[in-house]
């Protein structure tokens, strides 16, 4: 489940600006946060199950697909 969402930036490898999205998921009682790349909020409804398949970068994940169950 979406327990959190927040719009941030973080430095890249090449020292430039990167915009990305922490999201953090609970399941289970254990907590797991991601960083996707870019303004990905409104693909994060809170409190809603998802199944997100993405590929893991250097300084964010790139989110192949979104799936609210």
């Amino acid at each position: 489940m979406v327990s959190i969402v927040q719009l941030s930036t973080v430095i890249g490898a090449n020292g430039t600006t990167v915009e990305v999205t922490f999201v953090t998921f609970l399941q289970g009682g254990t907590r797991s946060t991601v960083g996707f790349c870019g303004d990905q909020g409104s693909r994060f409804p809170m409190n809603q199950m998802v199944r997100t398949d993405f590929v893991p970068g250097q300084s964010c994940s790139s989110i192949l697909v979104v799936v609210i169950i």
